[in-house]
């Protein structure tokens, strides 16, 4: 609350970090679990969404179920432009050694999992590596921006 942040001066310009209830907004995305619901699981931040058709879809949440397919050596989703939806969601895929995967293997191992259809993907890129910034963190604007343009 706002004992633990000062707040931003008026005239800055940011927007007010508090919710109207007066709990600071993090923009992370949290759930309920444990089998007696007793603890917060971090799930993504807020900002990590694919947005399809004012449906919100959390990327960190398709990539784990993705990385669970025995074909999958690394994964990110990101969004790519849709005139109609405003974007879409995009599978990109480091195959494991040895292995070819396909979109619809990927969607039929989802819904085998119970995913909702308005989260599945609908495109699939494979790739030899994902791009990474010194720390690790893969450069989903990187991404995005090969999807928008077409360019690697």
């Amino acid at each position: 609350g706002p004992a633990v942040f000062p707040g931003y001066l008026p005239a800055s310009g940011v927007p007010d970090p508090f919710a109207p209830d007066g709990y600071l907004k993090t923009g992370d995305i949290l759930e309920i679990a444990g089998d007696e619901l007793e603890y917060l699981h971090y799930v993504d931040r807020s900002k990590d969404m694919v947005v399809r058709g004012g449906m919100k879809i959390s990327a960190a949440e398709i990539e784990t179920l993705v990385a669970g397919h025995p074909k999958v050596a690394d994964v990110a989703v990101v969004g790519y432009p849709d005139e109609v939806l405003g974007e879409r969601a995009c599978v990109i895929v480091v195959p494991r050694p040895g292995t070819r995967v396909t979109l619809a293997e990927i969607v039929e191992f989802l819904r085998g999992i119970g995913v909702a259809t308005f989260k599945l993907p609908e495109r699939l890129e494979l790739r030899d590596e994902l791009p990474r910034n010194p720390v690790g963190k893969i450069l989903k604007r990187d991404l995005r921006e090969e999807l928008r343009t077409g360019a690697p």
